[in-house]
């Protein structure tokens, strides 16, 4: 208002200066600054479309650029505001579109006339410097609110991920999405539902509720939402409505949203495998008129969920399968090792530890597994080694040894297999693989081996003696 008045301080022709600010959805234009205009008629053009014909602003927005209109009593483009200019006084109004540095449309600078009247060029030497003045501090004040609403959410987003992280379970985390999202928003309420297989069925468990609002928990059908609402959903689209009962008719769900307090909504489904599996919404009590960036808002909200939501799933699976793989490992009595070539360095769990007869708190390095060899395997057990490390072999590391304990001292059977990791340039970067206790196994080889060498002794010891006895008689 202070660029305005100076303008009509300034100005020896009588001048009534106005600012219309573009709203956000590029089709309407909001009241800016009108400090000398009738308040009744700067409420009357707030929020004016921008068309063709539509008075002197709307038309220079749409157009991108400046319309004079000399008599607003005689020109077409005041047709539909025309007994509104003329009752206040008003007889010519000319509009120049502010816009950016970057030549972005802003809004516009208007002046406006009691009588009607051309523009000269004195007035258009006034007009370009209040259009660069004014579009520089719209920009500024533009480019600040963005940089403090950019901060805002990152806060709003690095408080949300540190609520998910510290949530038990899937469930606890969505609830409290919801009602970061619902607060956030200033909504009636924030609810989650997960969907039936048959893609209609769902169910809100819990949802945020501002106070004075009851809860939507409990079972519903999609299809009793409309067809617009049902068919968004399981297309994967997002529904947002604006005003029940203005966008939906009886038969298309607006019996059913405004039996739970819905008035207007945003709602995000999520589609697995051609399948809707859940959706999240913000639920407001009366009508609303969405703002891009709330939407979006939403958007990434639950997209940040659903994406939450897998990893916490993923990792329970990752855990049950590592428990399971953890109980066979321990009933078939497998160790594992991992040879890091690059950085020397030898990875043993506390089972393999013991297979060479070290603690399980002791460390390793590749020096004890070859001195644990036994000296008679020692030779060909590094030979296999080096042959799968090597980038023109890669052969499999298949091999059976015998260990003396480090500490215990004690003669063990292993059987080891691995393979080779080799980067693209053939180098290895580590030798890897599974090692198990054969002791009992090559004990009772051993002890199978000695019983028959001494049955077949014993055998043929008896032929020998029914020889000598036959040659007797």
């Amino acid at each position: 208002e202070a660029i305005v008045r100076e303008v009509e301080g300034l100005s020896p022709t009588g001048v009534i200066g106005s600012i219309l600010l573009l709203d956000a959805d590029g089709a309407h234009l909001r009241h800016g600054a009108g400090p000398s205009l009738p308040a009744a008629y700067n409420d009357a053009i707030d929020g004016i479309a921008v068309g063709p014909a539509i008075g002197s602003c709307g038309s220079a927005v749409f157009h991108k650029e400046p319309v004079y209109v000399a008599d607003i009593a005689t020109d077409p483009l005041w047709t539909d505001f025309r007994d509104l200019a003329l009752e206040h006084g008003l007889g010519a109004c000319w509009s120049i579109p502010i816009t950016s540095p970057q030549g972005q449309i802003l809004g516009t600078f208007a002046m406006y006339y009691r009588e009607p009247r051309q523009p000269n060029d004195p007035d258009l030497e006034i007009v370009d410097f209040v259009v660069r003045t004014v579009g520089l501090v719209i920009a500024r004040a533009r480019a600040e609110n963005s940089l403090r609403d950019s901060e805002a959410r990152l806060r709003f987003f690095g408080l949300m991920e540190d609520r998910l992280f510290g949530a038990a379970d899937a469930t606890e985390a969505m609830q409290s999405a919801a009602e970061m999202l619902g607060r956030r928003l200033g909504a009636s309420r924030c609810a989650y539902a997960d969907v039936d297989a048959d893609s209609d069925r769902f169910w809100i468990r819990n949802d945020y509720n501002a106070p004075g609002i009851e809860s939507s928990a409990g079972r519903y059908s999609l299809d009793l939402f409309g067809a617009r609402a049902a068919h968004d959903m399981r297309e994967g689209r997002t529904l947002i409505v604006r005003d029940v009962a203005g966008e939906l008719a009886l038969d298309d769900g607006r019996e059913m949203f405004q039996s739970i307090g819905i008035n207007a909504i945003v709602c995000c489904p999520l589609v697995k495998d051609g399948r809707l599996a859940a959706m999240m919404a913000v639920h407001q009590d009366c009508a609303r008129d969405w703002m891009p960036d709330e939407i979006s808002l939403v958007r990434e909200v639950v997209e940040r969920c659903w994406a939450h939501v897998e990893r916490v799933g993923a990792e329970a699976r990752l855990r049950e399968s590592e428990e399971r793989l953890r109980l066979a490992v321990e009933n078939a009595e497998v160790g594992f090792w991992d040879v890091d070539i690059v950085d020397d360095r030898l990875i043993w769990p506390a089972r393999t530890k013991a297979m060479f007869g070290i603690s399980a708190d002791v460390p390793v390095t590749l020096q004890d597994f070859y001195d644990g060899l036994h000296p008679d395997d020692r030779e060909a057990t590094t030979a296999a080694f080096l042959a799968a490390s090597d980038p023109d072999l890669r052969a499999l590391y298949d091999v059976d040894y015998r260990t003396i304990g480090k500490e215990d001292g004690v003669e063990r059977w292993l059987a080891a297999k691995g393979r080779g990791v080799f980067d693209a340039s053939g180098r290895c970067l580590r030798v890897t693989g599974t090692v198990l206790d054969i002791t009992a196994r090559k004990l009772a080889e051993a002890a199978l081996h000695d019983l028959n060498a001494t049955l077949e002794a014993r055998v043929t010891e008896a032929v020998s003696d029914r020889e000598t006895a036959h040659e007797a008689l």
